[in-house]
């Protein structure tokens, strides 16, 4: 293998690459990228067994090959570098990187022991979708998924293929969140999958910077979800299991609604979170006639009250949430200042179920506390 490459481009090449390299490898191998020539172009490929990642990036290749290198002593290195062009040349078990005043050898394992990637014409595509769509998706679900690994179902995005309409849901026990794309063209194929939550999150952060539609598809013997987008391919393996049938969670019948400017909750949250420290972070939403006030109390500590308008129906009710998970959906959603956010509930046992107005694309559910 050699080949001329620009720093730029294998910097940021190897940085995408790099998410999907286990800080606990398993095997030697998988502590190191891939790196082959492809087409020519340089091909540069990571996997943790659980998800893969290849970026393809410009290069001027004078003769094709392939070998890996251990990922961050190699990131390290290239990111100290001025930039300038950089030789890459595989001399026997070595690859040496030159560039001006500058030659450093490394120590390679036969490209042959990485695991095999998937072959990107062979998986079967789903849809296209808009970069922005995607992302935003991504950020209103991902979350309201579990982090603890005794159902690891629920660590993953429910997402669902069904003729016109891509459905992103994530489920912890406590709350859901629920986020749906209307496509250009509907898709014969109906279809949906469970794919980790926290791989899907590194997925955002490669194709963040990427400008182009994001393909999605899956490769149905093998188990995986892939997505495609500008010069990236990122395959996921697939969670097996029951997701629960969260319909029947969202709530229907209602007799309290408020709606408030969204910055007015998350400054009361916020305020009332400050005596809000024990584990349930427990803060109070109390609904009354043409206003929302935020309570918390702690008797080491003291207590906290913030009011403002809102247009409120129905009775009088004080209803218990976890701050935590108020603010997660809050902050996820748009900067517009002046964004109003419906919260509707049967009571203050019952669950509460918050939208945007005018916006029937997103909602969020979460559980009330249970207060003495």
């Amino acid at each position: 293998m050699k080949l001329e490459i620009l720093l730029d481009n294998f910097s940021k090449g190897l940085s995408l690459a790099l998410k999907a390299v286990s800080a606990k490898a398993t095997l030697p191998v998988l502590s190191n990228v891939l790196l082959e020539t492809d087409k020519g172009r340089l091909k540069i490929t990571a996997t943790d067994l659980e998800k893969t990642i290849s970026v393809w990036v410009g290069a001027k290749i004078e003769q094709d090959g392939a070998t890996t290198v251990p990922a961050r002593i190699l990131y390290e290195f290239v990111s100290s570098l001025k930039p300038a062009p950089l030789q890459l040349v595989k001399e026997g078990s070595l690859l040496v990187i030159k560039s001006e005043g500058v030659s450093s050898k490394f120590a390679t394992m036969p490209a042959e022991e990485f695991p095999k990637t998937l072959p990107l014409d062979s998986y079967k595509k789903l849809c296209s979708v808009e970069r922005e769509l995607f992302l935003d998706a991504l950020s209103k679900v991902s979350f309201a998924s579990s982090s603890d690994d005794t159902r690891p179902v629920l660590s993953g995005i429910k997402i669902s293929q069904e003729e016109d309409t891509l459905t992103f849901v994530a489920v912890d026990g406590f709350r859901l969140a629920e986020r749906k794309i209307q496509l250009k063209s509907k898709v014969d194929l109906n279809t949906s999958f469970i794919v980790p939550s926290k791989s899907l999150s590194e997925a955002f952060r490669i194709f963040s910077v990427q400008d182009k539609q994001i393909s999605l598809g899956f490769f149905e013997k093998e188990n995986t979800f892939c997505l495609e987008g500008g010069d990236a391919f990122v395959t996921v393996r697939l969670l097996e299991g029951e997701f629960p049938e969260y319909q029947k969670i969202i709530p229907a019948d209602f007799s309290h609604e408020a709606t408030v400017l969204k910055d007015d909750l998350i400054q009361g949250i916020k305020l009332a979170g400050v005596f809000a420290k024990d584990d349930s972070k427990i803060v109070k939403l109390e609904l009354s006639k043409e206003k929302v006030a935020i309570k918390s109390e702690s008797q080491e500590m003291g207590e906290a009250q913030a009011e403002f308008k809102a247009q409120v129906t129905g009775e009088d009710v004080i209803i218990a949430f976890n701050a935590k998970f108020l603010l997660d959906f809050l902050v996820a959603l748009p900067s517009k200042e002046d964004l109003l956010v419906s919260l509707k509930t049967a009571g203050a046992l019952s669950p509460a179920l918050f939208r945007l107005e005018k916006q029937e694309n997103y909602l969020y559910v979460v559980m009330p506390v249970r207060v003495q």
